[in-house]
């Protein structure tokens, strides 16, 4: 029982590599604010 947690955990570890690989930003050595715009900095007011 313990090898099926095991089993399901590689399963979405694997399914998440995937997924970075298809979707992945490039986004090695650079700031968070060269990757994404920072939440406050929306022109809208409320």
């Amino acid at each position: 029982m313990v090898a099926l947690g095991y089993y399901l955990g590689a399963a979405l570890m694997i399914g998440a590599g995937i997924v970075e690989a298809v979707i992945g930003v490039d986004a090695d050595n650079k700031a968070l604010e060269d990757v994404a715009d920072p939440l406050g900095a929306s022109s809208s007011s409320p």
